[in-house]
């Protein structure tokens, strides 16, 4: 019994050292260390920019190992394309992620009354949305956290050295209660008053598709409403010009709807750059390749985390 531990904790080692070896003909990607792999050079922020920038030393496929753990960056459309939509039978499963799904209580919902005026400078819903959307980006990245490689540890008590994990989802969870309900109150205590702006596009849009609208596309399009906002403010001459085609079109009879769209080119045109100069997810949704796999030159073991650098 003395022994059991250290020679378990030996074991798990041994196996990671030789799944290490073992590795044949893979992608290229920064040289990592036994074991542990590139754990240490895993970027906490902003890592699409840490793999824009790898991109150019090893390409648009990239190779990282953490713990034994395998995952695959994406860094072009070409490569994002012929994985994730030509081999999608293979390349759609998701991979568990302990710290984004189970203790970060799954997805943000975040249920906003549009026609909320906001703060000329550090507008309260603003931030909360901003501190969310940076929270879950942080919990979903893998290599992040220890626990999404070994998921037992979300059972370890809260006391235990090394448990910080388990303090800063229980932050998250109240942060993201916080967004859930904090909107609703504000709105509910302001349905007769003038602060309330109506009409607008966004609230036309809910109240179109109550029914089948998800939680996680509210939240999407909180995301894209605010990228929107801050391009418009960087460029007003596009504004302007994206107006004048509204006006043109409805006359200032009416709010756009999406059957309007074929007649709004410019207006399409502007959506579309939104989301591709600021993506909700800038490293899109990991992907985990279920079989065995040969790309290119290159064979991807399954298991492998698919990570598409969108940004």
């Amino acid at each position: 019994m003395t022994y059991s531990l250290p020679v378990a904790i030996f074991a798990i080692l041994l196996s990671l050292l030789l799944i290490s070896k073992r590795a044949k003909n893979r992608p290229p990607g920064p040289k990592g260390w036994p074991v542990i792999g590139n754990l240490p050079q895993m970027p906490k922020m902003h890592e699409w920019l840490t793999f824009s920038e790898w991109s150019k030393d090893y390409g648009d496929c990239i190779y990282l190992t953490i713990l034994g753990q395998p995952i695959l960056v994406l860094n072009s459309l070409k490569a994002a394309t012929e994985l994730l939509d030509q081999r999608s039978s293979i390349y759609s499963s998701r991979p568990r992620l302990v710290m984004a799904g189970d203790l970060y209580s799954g997805s943000v919902i975040l249920k906003v009354t549009y026609g909320y005026q906001t703060a000329a400078r550090g507008d309260h819903f603003l931030l909360l949305a901003e501190k969310v959307m940076a929270a879950f980006s942080e919990a979903s990245q893998p290599g992040n956290w220890l626990v999404d490689l070994i998921p037992w540890l979300r059972y370890i008590p809260d006391w235990t050295p090394g448990a910080t994990f388990k303090k800063k989802a229980a932050e998250w969870s109240k942060l993201h209660m916080e967004v859930i309900e904090g909107p609703y109150i504000w709105a509910k205590k302001n349905q007769d008053s003038s602060k309330l702006i109506t009409p607008n596009v966004t609230t036309t849009v809910l109240s179109q598709q109550i029914d089948s609208l998800l939680p996680e596309d509210e939240n999407i399009l909180l995301w894209a409403t605010a990228s929107l906002f801050g391009a418009m403010a960087l460029h007003p001459d596009v504004q302007r010009k994206g107006q004048q085609e509204v006006d043109t079109v409805l006359r200032g009879q009416r709010l756009p709807k999406i059957a309007d769209l074929p007649s709004l080119p410019f207006v399409e045109t502007i959506m579309r750059e939104v989301l591709r100069w600021n993506p909700v997810t800038p490293l899109g949704v990991p992907h985990l390749l279920t079989q065995e796999d040969n790309y290119r030159t290159y064979t991807i073991p399954k298991g492998t985390i698919v990570m598409p650098n969108i940004w």
